[in-house]
């Protein structure tokens, strides 16, 4: 598995995430894996997900989310604002998505950036794919507040 060293400058958030990423067979059954060993995390078969549907995916998503049944919003990753730079804010990078043939290839760069509550959270995509390790990444984050 890799590990990412944790940039953040602020160790009471330090923490490295490792995702795990899905993949479907033929028969419609979705698979979960958590590293490029192919260790399976969980199974979703077809007959009690039907929404994930059969074939390829049409779509993929990532990002950074927080939740909160208040009108106060949590922080978002570090709590840091992308502008403060990856060594304060969250970040993903090495984003990668399965082709048809079940290899792992950069995301594309054409993506929709999307920000519900900016003045509590925001994403900064440089639409680039680093020549090193990082591969496809962006920041993000946020300190919360009212929603």
């Amino acid at each position: 598995m890799l590990e990412y060293p944790c940039l953040t400058a602020d160790l009471a958030f330090a923490d490295a995430v490792f995702l795990p990423y899905y993949a479907g067979d033929a028969t419609g059954n979705w698979w979960l894996y958590y590293d490029e060993d192919n260790n399976v995390l969980g199974y979703f078969p077809r007959d009690l997900f039907p929404v994930l549907g059969s074939g390829p995916a049409t779509g993929v998503d990532w990002g950074g989310e927080a939740y909160s049944p208040s009108d106060v919003c949590p922080p978002m990753g570090s709590g840091h604002f992308p502008d403060e730079g990856a060594r304060k804010a969250s970040f993903m990078r090495g984003i990668k998505v399965m082709n048809q043939t079940r290899q792992p290839e950069d995301a594309q760069l054409n993506t929709d950036i999307r920000m519900d509550i900016p003045q509590n959270y925001r994403v900064i995509d440089p639409k680039v794919i680093s020549p090193e390790t990082d591969g496809r990444s962006f920041i993000y984050g946020g300190p919360g507040g009212s929603c």
